[in-house]
């Protein structure tokens, strides 16, 4: 089955998108911002298959996140998900960012996203 660590500080949204993840038949980590990713990814990297980050967080942002994660835990890969249109998309993608949901998500395009990067992967 595999894990995807989801990184948001809204935490209404992060308690949704972890239950219909579960229901989607993926496991679950989540973290409420990059500095939780963080001492997640130093105690469990080796069972992580995605991370799913919001750009815009306190103390540790989506972006910093994704340099460390590139940094100490290369070849996971990494989307971001946000409200915000303050970004370039290609700037993300030189950095490793393999997509960006734009919020409010859409759950179903999500699923279909990560069933596809797992296919080969026991989902369910």
């Amino acid at each position: 089955m595999a894990k995807v660590l989801i990184v948001d500080d809204e935490i209404a949204l992060l308690e949704i998108m972890a239950e219909s993840f579960e229901e989607f038949g993926f496991a679950v980590v989540t973290a409420k911002d990059g500095e939780e990713a963080k001492e997640i990814l130093s105690r469990q990297a080796e069972s992580i298959d995605m991370i799913l980050s919001d750009i815009h967080m306190p103390r540790c942002n989506g972006i910093a996140l994704l340099k460390y994660a590139n940094k100490y835990h290369s070849g996971i890969p990494f989307s971001f998900m946000t409200g915000f249109s303050d970004f370039e998309f290609h700037e993300l993608q030189k950095m490793g960012a393999e997509q960006i949901f734009l919020k409010p998500l859409k759950l179903k395009k999500l699923k279909l996203f990560l069933e596809e990067k797992f296919a080969t992967k026991s989902v369910g």
